[in-house]
């Protein structure tokens, strides 16, 4: 059996994701993902077949990798952004005016202070609805940061969004915590 890179794993349950955007009726226009593992953008597209699809990555492999099967399904290639780039995140999140951002695990590898910057930009940028996940249990060699997703989840609370949080216990997949978050009407 092949052994694939860990950034070609898929970490959370597709499914899972699927019920929690199903259940809590999340309609967006504009999504923001990463290319991840799965890749999402494609999971999206699938899902918002009429909804614009802005996919990104730091990792020019991941890209490199999923580029074409994206690029086809969505219509444009990922772009290469490190979010703790608050500026050019800013800048993707005004040009865009997305409303749906997926970050995946992401909060799970940030330091606190870009978690504090992100959060800050999300919220000037009045994204509406923001799914992240945690693995609850990481690899702090490999960068694991283990406040990462609590911070993320307060600091949104913080800044008037509706925290949803779901769990996934079926054991396949590495996450297991998901919070949804939405802005306050």
């Amino acid at each position: 059996m092949e052994v694939r890179p860990y950034y070609e794993q898929p970490t959370e349950d597709p499914s899972l994701i699927k019920d929690i955007l199903e259940i809590h009726e999340v309609k967006p226009r504009v999504v923001l993902t990463p290319v991840g593992g799965y890749p999402w953008p494609i999971f999206f597209a699938e899902e918002f077949p009429n909804t614009e699809i802005v996919s990104f990555d730091n990792n020019p492999r991941q890209i490199q990798e999923f580029k074409e099967t994206i690029t086809d399904t969505i219509g444009s290639q990922p772009l290469y952004l490190d979010i703790s780039n608050t500026k050019n995140l800013s800048d993707i999140l005004d040009r865009k005016k997305i409303d749906f951002v997926f970050l995946s695990n992401i909060p799970d590898y940030l330091d606190l202070g870009s978690i504090e910057e992100i959060v800050e930009v999300i919220t000037e940028q009045d994204v509406e609805i923001i799914l992240i996940s945690s693995m609850g249990d990481g690899n702090i060699e490999k960068g694991y940061e283990p406040e990462g997703y609590q911070t993320f989840v307060d600091l949104l609370k913080e800044n008037g969004y509706v925290i949803t949080l779901e769990g996934d216990n079926g054991g396949r997949f590495e996450v297991k915590q998901f919070c949804l978050a939405r802005k306050k009407k």
